[in-house]
């Protein structure tokens, strides 16, 4: 019987992989998201409205949930109750200055025809100066709590929490009228357009498996052939298994398509 050296066989595999691969392989792994996200609130409060359920679709922009938040609004109370008083104090300034301005206009002119003396002029020059100043002050306080104002009221925003991107309900931890804490899990999101597999491939097959290669993807409990794309090639979570972990991106489809389906990879 003719014996093939062990290294003679390597060197075909190396020249003609097709032959090697021409029976296709078929390999089962489970459809996750590449994008799951946990909702939470930045401030404590009631929890005035729950617009969703668990297996709701929503759309980027969606209303979610809405948080009554008494913090917030004492904040804002506060604040504007500082404007108020500001703006009034800067009205008292102002009437002192313009006041103040006149005699210092007007001793200005008596000083040039030496009608008073220079002390006198002197002290309501200062008034005039300092009540300007003063004035100067008052309206960069007014612009600050300004400026205040307008992060806080783009805080409560922040109680209005609403999808950032097409996504499935998984998960629901509160309800209305309960009160949540700052960054409690409130709601689980999971991204239903980009979705993956990952396969466990032993070494052995991995030569088959190239980034960017197109693979056929069945999904049995939709009776669904679609297109996957190998993205990655990862070593697997427990070495000792001798298998190596492959990340399948899956095309968009129609049907939809939910994380926890199981589904067959074949590649030649």
């Amino acid at each position: 019987m003719l014996s093939i050296p062990k290294y003679f066989l390597g060197y075909l595999f190396l020249l003609f992989p097709v032959f090697f691969y021409a029976e296709e392989l078929t390999l089962s792994g489970l459809i996750q998201s590449d994008n799951q996200k946990q909702i939470s609130s930045k401030y404590s409060g009631f929890v005035e409205k729950v617009y969703v359920q668990e297996g709701n679709r929503v759309k980027k922009g969606d209303n979610l949930l809405k948080i009554d938040s008494k913090e917030l609004q004492t904040s804002k109370a506060q604040l504007l109750l500082s404007i108020s008083q500001a703006r009034l104090n800067y009205n008292t300034l102002k009437y002192e200055y313009l006041k103040t301005e006149k005699d210092y206009k007007r001793y200005k002119e008596l000083i040039k025809k030496e009608m008073i003396s220079k002390s006198s002029f002197e002290e309501v020059e200062l008034k005039e100066q300092r009540l300007k100043n003063s004035l100067e002050i008052s309206k960069k306080e007014i612009n600050q709590l300004q400026e205040q104002l307008q992060k806080i009221n783009k805080e409560f925003t922040y109680l209005n929490i609403k999808a950032s991107s097409n996504a499935l309900v998984i998960e629901k931890n509160i309800n209305e009228g309960e009160l949540t804490s700052i960054s409690k899990p409130l709601l689980t999101l999971c991204d239903i357009e980009d979705l993956v597999v990952y396969l466990d491939v032993g070494e052995s097959h991995l030569r088959r498996f190239v980034a960017s290669k197109e693979v056929a993807v069945f999904i049995e409990s939709l009776d669904l052939l679609i297109k996957g794309k190998i993205e990655a090639i990862l070593p697997n979570v427990d070495p000792s298994s001798g298998n190596f972990r492959v990340k399948i991106a899956l095309e968009k489809s129609e049907q939809l398509i939910l994380p926890g389906m199981y589904a067959q990879v074949s590649i030649k």
